[in-house]
């Protein structure tokens, strides 16, 4: 990776990265080797690097990594919140739930690391030998009874083993491709052997996943022999009886005899499903926030712990700390770009390891194995991130002609900033003014010579005039009030760089307002870029919409959307928008529901925009695009109301 993309990704200068490294990594050795003294230790950690990340502008973090940074602290408040109604504090989870808070400073962290493709893989391997290795001292020093740190130790080495497995596709040699096979192996192996049974459960469905979402580059032979080191490593912790395997599944077997033979009463079964009835039981009673307990896991699952402790509210908490690194990685792992699509399925199969295993153990109650999962998702993040960056810097020719289409009115303060995005790099840009009484039509002329001035006839069909007006292959349609990206420019050069999959493409928004950039509240993905052979818009005039000619897709990278020019703007904008909305639906002969529904829905839409669209997250100004969007809801609907009470009285 270049200095330059490295600096785009966040990396600071050596003597910063130094100070970010050293209590990063203290804080999570103290937390896995010290507590409750590590719980300490990763809140000065953490008070320490967020001291250092003061200086505004150095980070700006997507709408990922936010949303990942929201489901840890989230999950803290969730937990205090549940201790607090229950007045029992669990000492033994604060240095878990302060990793969690750390998730923001180790991911900064990681984004000060230099990580190519081969450092990533090494790095990866050599925790996958060290934490095997732990589990097997851990198990030795235990003698014949199983101790906890065996276990979670096992549980480490599985899921370093399992995400190492994801690597075996990067060009490298046969010898070392086996070595990394090996490592996995190895990995998984001393997993099976802590006395997990939630690994046991956990590695066909992770050998699954990972055999059906590799890409055609690893051979269907070395897939299939992958396959096949892996049940040979299986078979040799059965047969060795030193590994103690196999005599836990005859344990395990007459357990399950015991527990058939007596109703489902008696046995090691009957134990854990009366322990989960009674829990069921405790939820049932309690179902928002769970209820009073001792705190003891006893043989819950996490899941079932969960409902018992916190409640749907916890369920929701839990849901976002697995369910938000999977989408994000599961993303990844479709990126164009093989080194992103390699960390990406790492990352699916962490998840996957850790959501499975907390089938039949409590995983994120265990402060060490909570510890891992913030390291290693923070980590993998900031990989990711580098790994974006460095596919940005690599050189892709267009192969598909593209024209770059846009209507205008009164637009002279934006018109500029619209086309400058788009010159030099488009093969045509077709601007069609509709009577501007400023410069709007002056300022496109600098840009493009396919400038052309006609009448206001409404959006739909003025957008309809400038794509037949235009001719090349494929066509983007702008707004005056929006801009490119290299990124955006770098990854439709990717999609048109060979026969795309798709006959159109959304894009998404990154809506900007006052100089802050909307993750959430505001974002959507509007049908912008599309083949101009048989594509056409709506007659609507506003709110038109391109009818595609075949199947739709989705780009990742945002355009920038200069939303508002000011407040006032913003208010009569809203405005002219929601009485032309009001009008379309009279004319359909739409009925509305009257002032009361219209009050009603917009209360819905501020709900939507503000909590269920995150645009919370957006701090100030998501508050106030949700006022304005309820505004503008209200509005259309009173519009809507106001017409039919006029067509009464004639």
């Amino acid at each position: 990776m270049t200095r330059t993309a490295l600096d785009a990704a966040g990396a600071s200068s050596p003597g910063l990265r130094f100070r970010l490294i050293l209590p990063a990594l203290a804080a999570i050795l103290l937390c896995l080797f010290a507590p409750p003294a590590g719980a300490v230790a990763a809140i000065g950690a953490a008070a320490i690097l967020a001291c250092l990340f003061r200086r505004p502008g150095e980070y700006d973090p997507g709408a990922p990594e936010k949303l990942l940074f929201f489901a840890g602290v989230f999950y803290v408040l969730v937990w205090w919140l549940a201790a607090a109604a229950h007045w029992h504090l669990q000492a033994g989870v604060f240095a878990g739930l302060a990793a969690l808070l750390l998730i923001y400073p180790l991911h900064r962290a990681g984004l000060s690391w230099r990580f190519d493709d081969r450092t990533l893989w090494r790095a990866l391997s050599g925790a996958c030998l060290a934490a095997a290795i732990a589990a097997a001292a851990a198990l030795a020093a235990g003698g014949p009874v199983i101790g906890q740190s065996a276990i979670w130790w096992g549980n480490i080495a599985f899921a370093l083993g399992a995400m190492t497995l994801s690597g075996l596709d990067r060009p490298a040699g046969r010898s070392t491709r086996t070595a990394m096979l090996a490592t996995a192996v190895v990995g998984m192996m001393a997993g099976l052997v802590s006395g997990s049974w939630g690994v046991w459960l956990a590695l066909p469905v992770v050998l699954t996943v990972w055999f059906f979402h590799l890409p055609n580059r690893l051979s269907p032979r070395f897939r299939w022999a992958s396959v096949l080191a892996v049940l040979i490593g299986v078979e040799i912790v059965l047969l060795i009886d030193t590994t103690g395997a196999l005599v836990r599944f005859r344990w395990l077997v007459l357990q399950a005899n015991v527990w058939w033979h007596s109703d489902g009463q008696a046995g090691l079964f009957g134990v854990v499903l009366h322990d989960w009835a009674a829990a069921l039981t405790t939820f049932a009673a309690h179902p928002l926030i769970g209820a009073v307990t001792d705190g003891s896991a006893g043989d819950l699952n996490q899941y079932v712990l969960t409902l018992r402790d916190s409640g749907l509210v916890g369920a929701l908490a839990l849901a976002l700390l697995i369910g938000v690194p999977g989408w994000f990685f599961a993303h990844a792992g479709r990126h164009r770009d093989p080194a992103v699509q390699r960390v990406g399925r790492a990352g699916v199969l962490l998840v996957t390891a850790y959501s499975v295993v907390a089938l039949l153990q409590p995983v994120f109650a265990s402060d060490r194995m909570l510890v891992f999962y913030a390291f290693a998702v923070a980590a993998l993040y900031a990989v990711a991130r580098q790994a974006r960056t460095a596919a940005l810097a690599q050189p892709v020719a267009r192969r598909q002609s593209l024209s770059v289409i846009v209507i205008t009115r009164n637009e002279a303060d934006r018109i500029g900033r619209c086309l400058e995005s788009a010159a030099g790099w488009a093969d045509e840009i077709v601007v069609l003014d509709s009577g501007s009484t400023d410069d709007t039509a002056a300022i496109a002329r600098r840009y493009t010579d396919r400038v052309e001035v006609t009448d206001w006839p409404g959006f739909g069909v003025q957008k309809q005039r400038a794509l037949e007006r235009a001719s090349c292959d494929w066509v983007l349609s702008l707004d005056a009030d929006e801009a490119l990206t290299p990124a955006l420019r770098h990854e439709i050069d990717t999609t048109l760089s060979e026969t795309p999959e798709c006959a159109a493409y959304r894009v998404p928004w990154a809506v900007t307002i006052n100089g802050k950039r909307l993750d959430f509240g505001r974002s959507r993905a509007p049908l912008r870029l599309t083949r101009r052979d048989g594509a056409r818009y709506t007659t609507d005039i506003v709110h038109e919409r391109i009818i595609p000619p075949g199947k739709v897709g989705r780009l990742e990278n945002r355009l920038l959307h200069y939303t508002w020019r000011s407040y006032g703007h913003a208010l009569q904008k809203s405005a002219d928008y929601a009485w032309l909305g009001a009008k379309r639906r009279h004319d359909r002969g739409r009925r509305g529901g009257g002032l009361p529904v219209a009050a009603l829905r917009s209360v819905w839409v501020f709900c939507q925009t503000y909590f269920l669209r995150l645009g919370l997250l957006d701090g100030g100004i998501g508050f106030l695009i949700a006022v304005v969007d309820m505004q503008d809801s209200f509005n259309k609907y009173a519009g809507l109301w106001a017409l039919r009470q006029g067509d009464k009285k004639k």
